[in-house]
Formats: C-alpha cells, sequence, structure tokens
C-alpha cells in the first residue's frame, strides 16, 4: 500500500503540471487568434487566474 502511494502521488503532480501546460498553450493560441496586441498581459492573466485554484 505505501508504494502505490508514492507513485500515485508523483502521477497526480505531472497531471496537473501537464494541465497548467495545457492551460497555457490554449491562453497562447487564443491571444494569437483573437489577434491581441498584448498576448503577455493575457498570458499572465490566465495563468495566474489558473494558477490560483492550484495553489
Amino acid at each position: 500500500m505505501p508504494s502505490w502511494n508514492i507513485s500515485s502521488s508523483p502521477a497526480r503532480g505531472i497531471a496537473c503540471v501537464a494541465r497548467m501546460a495545457m492551460s497555457a498553450e490554449h491562453a497562447r493560441w487564443s491571444a494569437l487568434s483573437l489577434g491581441s496586441q498584448s498576448p503577455d498581459q493575457f498570458f499572465v492573466r490566465f495563468d495566474s487566474h489558473s494558477m490560483d485554484p492550484a495553489i
């Protein structure tokens, strides 16, 4: 049982990181498709919003 817990924890962490990376990628593509003149600002705002619930 302990080994299952140890192997389960990193997997969940990796999944969370992958989800955040996908969200960041999606935000970047959304900014590009919208023709935003300040994609960095949009990216930062989206990133902080998606990271809030994680913390």
